[in-house]
């Protein structure tokens, strides 16, 4: 297969290449070789269509990955290591090749605004997210939770909640993800979880910190 796409990047002006799989593999040779990669997972017996629908810009596409593609296998922890160190967004600190959350549209979105209010057990938050784009498309907003520094949680941040919201061109809504304090807790060396004390950092974009844009704002428990 990829001596066929090699092939066909010698022969057309323009290569999309579909790739079908569940699981995170190098993606470098396909890249290396097309203009668009677009990631169909198992799509079923309307796959084709779907498939065409978003190539040719019937549909535009909004989905998020749900798992983290690695530069290289080389990066990944050996089969046997049942750590969690260097295993998925929450623990890796090598750059991956597409992260967690990461997704294309034919448009663009901007984010502003970000209020936080606390309310006894529960944190919400609001932001204004708007279509900057040309196109009617879907974001999907984001929110991790960051430990305070010292609370000895392992992960980096976590995925804590989310909300699709569509918006046409120049479209601006305002969007209310709700968290419960129990989402701001790690856990200890006795295997129970509890809220640290000091400021969680929250994280609000359309991907995780460190890969897209993010508002942000910290909690106190």
């Amino acid at each position: 297969q990829l001596e066929l796409l090699r092939r066909a990047r010698k022969r057309f002006k323009r290569v999309v290449t579909v790739v079908f799989g569940g699981s995170p593999f190098d993606l470098g040779p396909v890249c290396a070789s097309s203009d668009a990669v677009l990631l169909a997972w198992y799509p079923g017996e309307q796959g084709g269509r779907a498939v065409a629908r978003a190539v040719l810009g019937r549909c535009n596409p909004s989905g998020r990955l749900p798992i983290t593609y690695p530069q290289s296998y080389a990066d990944l922890p050996d089969f046997k290591d049942y750590s969690l160190a260097g295993r998925t967004y929450r623990y890796a600190t090598k750059k991956p090749a597409y992260p967690f959350g990461y997704g294309l549209s034919y448009t663009t979105f901007a984010y502003e605004g970000l209020t936080v209010t606390r309310d006894g057990e529960r944190v919400t938050m609001t932001v204004r997210v708007k279509n900057s784009g040309s196109r009617a498309g879907e974001e999907v907003v984001q929110v991790y939770v960051r430990a305070p520094a010292g609370a000895g949680d392992r992960r980096l941040h976590h995925l804590e909640g989310f909300v699709r919201v569509g918006l046409k061109p120049g479209e601006e809504k305002a969007v209310t993800v709700p968290l419960a304090k129990a989402q701001f807790a790690v856990y200890g060396e006795d295997g129970h979880p509890f809220v640290p004390a000091g400021p969680s950092t929250l994280f609000v974009g359309g991907g995780q910190p460190g890969f897209a844009p993010c508002l942000t704002e910290e909690v106190v428990w």
